[in-house]
């Protein structure tokens, strides 16, 4: 028994019908498995729209929130990978998985739902945030492991079994965070979409208990797996012990490299697409779609090699490769965008397909060769059937450590200091760093020489693009691109880990424009200075007697000035990009450098996290967002409003920028309507192009 695997002994057991049954069963368990990616990715989308709301749209509660989500899956992968080869029917435990997943994050949408009004502290919110997020990801973390044992009952498809799972789960994540981010949320809602997620999970495991009732009553090991003799298991064992951590290491490394990147893309394609979900959706999609494709190639040739280590190897240095070709193609990446303008025109088209059009050639690829490197390490470290969970859940736990890790130091060190460019020549030195490691584990291999002179000429010219100046490596947003109408110099120039800050000036006409990585801020162009003071003069017209005064959205301090030259107390100005405080400079002489004012306190937060937790109460509260489709949809809800309600003094004013463009007829009401719904005393105010909400408490007369 112990040396016939599952298929070879089924027949004689339960004869033909039971085999039919049993391929029947295999499909709906890949199909589980397709839908806990499914599902897994739109709870991660949707915790994170959430948990925005508690911790603040800021890069730093975005980090939180990403370290909490990966570390449960890691602990998860490894611990439930341990659990479940210790269990002789595997698949009673996939069931339960299902159910589990389901009612875990369901408690979890309330219980982070039920604390996105309540003001607590920073040292509050973040263990509330773990232990909700702690439980559900801990679960999810334990689904490849655990399907993977349920699957795999063959050691020689171990690794085009590991592959296959891995690209089914994933594809069913590119579903998930398709759907998600274009159709769901903005049809349905956050709460529907939770619903939908969880009544999946609920409904695949009761479709696979219904199945394998009559197995788990009679608990028969209808699903037995491939047991290799002992004499072949000692041997693997042994030769696992001496490589175990180098395949850890490389596991590590590997996982770095990849978030380091995908934080990198995120930020350089962000600088030519507009900060919107469908934006950050296509990049999403894109990266998970690459990492599926990578692993679904990676099982179809697999079994016909064995040198994994020189495989591994030679995938990163493609990497590396692709990584610097995409550094050297960076500017001209826009040159896409205007060749097919015309398409883009239509809105359709602009929304589904316009961040695809950009991030497909830019990242596809060398996410498909990152999709084939987890796979094979698995493959490398598993050496039996008995221990195929715990292997994949170590593998799992470094790859995802490695994770975290990349995306820290990419979106807080590496930005900052050298740059989205220089930042991708780094991580491509990281994986040369790794192929070297693992072209030199492999054993009596005679391409190992060619590799390195391949893998030397790629770091020289890697620390070439280093020594490049810093202005030529500039990502600077298509809208400033020179026509014969407009000729941009760069006055400033700087990433910061919030975003890149660009001031320019047109010298054609002098006016001056500052962008947070594609979103123009505001410039000194008359439509814009006309709304931008108007926010700030307007509510100072209303109430004459205002003392304290609150700027949701400083920009570059031009509303800021305007409110400075009133006899006011105090001035908080909240803004979320630190980086404009440095722009601000350039345009000291419209904002009568408001910021060297003793009355002006800025303060570096998202503006409606700052609401949420201060007590102070304002005579004015001036609102200058970006455009609600730019990221800032947060600051024009209901929610918001009420908020802003609350901060107000009986005689308090509360002024709203209000866009004329980018919106179709009922969304420009929608805005209004929302603001009304809070402010029944309103009026709307006519600033040249753009307009002002404003609103009070009580009835004004002008």
């Amino acid at each position: 028994f112990k040396q016939k695997t599952a298929y070879e002994i089924m027949p004689s057991l339960v004869g033909s019908e039971m085999c039919i049954r049993d391929r029947t069963i295999r499909v709906l368990t890949l199909v589980a498995c397709f839908f806990l990616g499914f599902t897994g990715v739109v709870y991660e989308i949707v915790w994170n729209k959430i948990l925005i709301l508690i911790l603040g749209n800021t890069v730093y509660a975005v980090t939180v929130i990403l370290s909490i989500f990966m570390l449960g899956m890691g602990l998860g992968s490894l611990y439930l990978g341990r659990y479940i080869d210790l269990k002789k029917n595997p698949i009673k435990i996939f069931i339960h998985l299902h159910w589990w997943i389901g009612v875990t994050s369901l408690i979890t949408y309330y219980l982070l739902k039920g604390f996105t009004m309540i003001p607590l502290i920073i040292l509050v919110k973040i263990p509330i945030v773990f232990i909700a997020l702690f439980i559900p990801a801990f679960l999810l973390g334990g689904s490849l492991p655990i399907v993977s044992k349920c699957m795999i009952k063959d050691y020689k498809l171990l690794g085009s079994g590991i592959a296959n799972l891995y690209a089914i789960n994933t594809f069913g994540a590119v579903l998930g965070a398709l759907l998600t981010g274009f159709v769901f949320i903005g049809r349905f809602g956050i709460s529907k979409s939770v619903y939908f997620a969880v009544s999946l999970n609920l409904l695949f495991g009761m479709l696979l208990y219904l199945s394998f009732k009559k197995v788990l009553q009679e608990n028969r090991k209808e699903l037995a797996f491939a047991i290799l003799e002992q004499s072949d298991k000692k041997e693997k064992l042994k030769k696992s012990y001496s490589v175990n951590r180098i395949i850890l290491l490389l596991a590590y490394l590997s996982g770095f490299a990849s978030f380091g990147y995908e934080v990198l893309w995120t930020r350089l394609l962000s600088i030519y697409l507009p900060n919107s979900t469908y934006s950050f959706t296509s990049i999403l999609v894109t990266f998970l779609l690459g990492i599926a494709l990578g692993s679904f190639i990676l099982s179809k040739f697999i079994k016909k090699t064995k040198l994994y280590y020189f495989l591994f190897g030679i995938i990163q240095l493609f990497i590396s490769f692709f990584c610097i070709m995409l550094v050297g193609m960076a500017r001209s990446l826009p040159e896409i965008m205007f060749a097919l303008y015309k398409i883009l025109l239509i809105p359709i088209v602009r929304i589904t397909l316009g961040g695809f059009i950009i991030s497909v050639p830019s990242m596809l690829i060398p996410a498909i060769l990152m999709g084939m490197c987890f796979p094979l390490l698995c493959r490398i470290y598993v050496y039996n059937i008995d221990t195929l969970g715990q292997g994949i859940g170590k593998v799992y736990l470094f790859n995802t450590i490695g994770c975290v890790s990349g995306a820290l130091v990419s979106g807080f060190i590496i930005i900052s200091v050298f740059g989205v460019l220089k930042g991708l020549i780094l991580i491509g030195i990281v994986n040369l760093l790794i192929s070297f490691l693992a072209i030199t584990a492999e054993k009596g291999l005679h391409l190992k020489f060619l590799c390195y002179i391949f893998g030397a000429v790629l770091l020289i010219i890697n620390i070439f693009g280093l020594s490049l100046a810093q202005e030529k490596l500039a990502i600077l947003p298509p809208s400033i691109k020179r026509t014969r109408t407009r000729l941009d110099r760069v006055l400033f120039y700087k990433e910061y880990t919030t975003g890149t800050v660009i001031v320019t000036e047109d010298l054609y006409t002098g006016i001056r424009a500052c962008y947070v990585n594609n979103s123009a801020v505001c410039g000194t162009s008359y439509d814009a200075l006309k709304v931008v003071k108007l926010l700030g003069h307007l509510p100072l017209v209303i109430n004459k007697n205002a003392k304290k005064v609150l700027v949701i959205g400083f920009g570059i301090g031009i509303t800021t000035g305007a409110i400075a030259t009133h006899s006011v107390d105090s001035i908080d100005c909240v803004e979320i990009c630190e980086g404009l405080k440095d722009a601000s400079r350039y345009f000291s002489y419209i904002n009568k450098n408001v910021l060297k004012d003793n009355r002006v306190n800025l303060i570096i937060n998202d503006g409606r996290n700052f609401l949420l937790n201060t007590k102070k109460k304002y005579d004015v509260i001036s609102c200058d967002p970006t455009h609600p489709t730019l990221g800032c949809g947060l600051l024009y809800t209901k929610e918001y409003f009420e908020l802003c309600k609350k901060h107000l003094k009986p005689d308090g004013v509360i002024c709203q920028y209000l866009p004329f463009h980018k919106l179709s007829h009922e969304e420009f009401k929608m805005l209004i309507h929302t603001f009304w719904s809070v402010f029944p005393h309103t009026t709307i105010w006519l600033g040249y192009s753009h307009g002002v909400l404003l609103g009070t408490l009580n009835k004004i007369e002008i």
